[in-house]
């Protein structure tokens, strides 16, 4: 999921063993991730990712984008789709025309990234950004997945103040109706906590809570698409 830490994992050395078979790095869907598991002989594997509050992800991807780290493809798409819009002028460009916008990877909405096309959740360890070690320890506890110091090292970085509360009340509330379904689902506040309860749910009460959460129903998630 695109800002919520996964290129710490593509160079802690996690999956190094991986790089005598294919490339690693870049974002996929779970079901892009898992697709002819059985063939590929991963159907054993452990399926985790971190969440992260939408507020905050958003204000990430939108100062990636708009910053000289965001790569080439990023760049035009800016160019092209944001301009010197502010974030609370591109947050209301985002309700006038989300098909179009929420099409690009950094915005595509979390839930759409984690759960199968089957509408079920895709995930057998739900971690937080917000308690990025915590995490990685209940990673390590519960699944026995080792994990290297060098992931718990960015627990500063994960740290940082939260920037949501200093945007307009206005942009909140939108923020907030554009990501309904990952504030729904996974049980967000308005504002971000230093806490993960979503690591305690089963897989089943995830898939549970979509269903809740979709009013009128949301269609299972398709492949993600970039506009690049």
């Amino acid at each position: 999921v695109p800002q919520t830490g996964g290129v710490h994992f593509i160079f802690s050395g996690i999956f190094a063993d991986a790089l005598d078979h294919h490339p690693i790095g870049g974002v996929r869907s779970i079901g892009e991730m898992t697709m002819h598991a059985e063939r590929r002989g991963i159907s054993d594997f452990t399926k985790a990712a971190h969440i992260r509050h939408p507020c905050n992800r958003f204000i990430d991807a939108f100062e990636l984008m708009t910053s000289d780290r965001a790569n080439e493809g990023d760049k035009r798409w800016t160019k092209q789709h944001i301009g010197d819009k502010s974030i609370d002028d591109f947050v209301a460009e985002i309700e006038k025309n989300p098909e179009e916008l929420l099409l690009e990877a950094h915005f595509f909405p979390m839930w759409q990234w984690l759960f199968n096309t089957d509408g079920t959740y895709g995930l057998d360890v739900t971690m937080c950004y917000e308690t990025w070690s915590d995490s990685l320890d209940k990673l390590n506890n519960d699944f026995n997945v080792p994990v290297p110091d060098t992931l718990k090292s960015y627990e500063a970085e994960t740290n940082k103040p939260s920037k949501c509360q200093d945007l307009r009340p206005e942009t909140i509330a939108a923020i907030e109706r554009i990501y309904h379904m990952d504030y729904c689902i996974f049980g967000y506040d308005a504002l971000p906590q230093k806490s993960c309860p979503q690591h305690d749910l089963t897989a089943e009460e995830i898939t549970q809570k979509y269903y809740a959460c979709a009013a009128p129903p949301q269609e299972p998630p398709a492949t993600v698409k970039s506009q690049r």
